[in-house]
């Protein structure tokens, strides 16, 4: 057999094609699935639709987040939060669902993906989370 250069490229494409564990084509098309129709986590019925009262805060971790501080003594990672809610101190209902399955870097309570918000109550505003716009 010929040594060739096209044969050693494709070689070199299938072995990194190969090595790529974990790909998810499902990911790609996510710009369809719908806030109140939410993804299902693990494959057997759709996330639960939640409403929280709290408190939106900014957190400079890693470049920072958004979180919410709940009336009920709980924090979340926010996801997903639009952008003319990214007010530190805004008292806001949340509603959305927990993703148990996200994982990240804040270390913040459970990752909470947003789907509306209605505010409550924007007097406690403060410029430490300024949006980015």
């Amino acid at each position: 057999m010929r040594n060739t250069p096209g044969l050693h490229l494709i070689c070199l494409a299938l072995a990194m094609i190969c090595s790529l564990p974990g790909c998810n084509l499902t990911q790609a098309n996510t710009q369809n699935e719908s806030p109140t129709n939410p993804p299902i986590a693990d494959g057997s019925s759709p996330m639960k639709q939640e409403t929280f009262r709290g408190t939106i805060v900014y957190k400079t971790l890693e470049g920072g987040f958004y979180a919410l501080h709940s009336q009920e003594a709980q924090h979340f990672t926010l996801k997903d939060l639009p952008t003319p809610f990214r007010r530190n101190g805004l008292i806001v209902d949340v509603t959305g669902y927990i993703d148990n399955n996200a994982i990240t870097i804040t270390q913040y309570g459970k990752v909470f993906v947003v789907s509306s918000v209605i505010i409550i109550d924007d007097s406690q505003v403060n410029s430490i989370g300024k949006p980015h716009w």
